[in-house]
């Protein structure tokens, strides 16, 4: 492959804004991540749920996400941390499988 497993890897962050945080995240249109697609609505729902149960304990706005790319704005640090971390376990495990079947299937020709 032209690319590595760090180049295929959604980007998933925080960015401080004032007092609060705003999460972001958003893939890199490479052939590894083109797994998101394919669990697009397991993906949507798995992340809505995440906002959903965080929106317990914190105040959360309104957000605009999907399966390659999201963002939720002006959350508290702690909240920002914890949808971060579960957004990144989610799409870089799901990439990462991706990448090794693809390199495998390479490395068999």
């Amino acid at each position: 492959m032209d690319y590595s497993l760090e180049a295929a890897l959604p980007k998933v962050y925080s960015e401080k804004n004032g007092k609060l945080y705003n999460v972001h995240w958003d893939s890199q249109g490479l052939e590894a991540d083109q797994v998101l697609d394919e669990y697009q609505v397991y993906i949507e729902g798995y992340i809505d749920g995440a906002v959903q149960i965080l929106s317990i304990d914190h105040t959360l706005p309104d957000r605009s996400y999907g399966h390659r790319t999201g963002y939720v704005p002006e959350v508290g640090k702690e909240a920002a941390i914890k949808l971060v971390e579960v957004i990144k376990r989610l799409l870089h495990q799901l990439v990462t499988e991706r990448y090794e079947q693809l390199e495998k299937a390479e490395q068999s020709k």
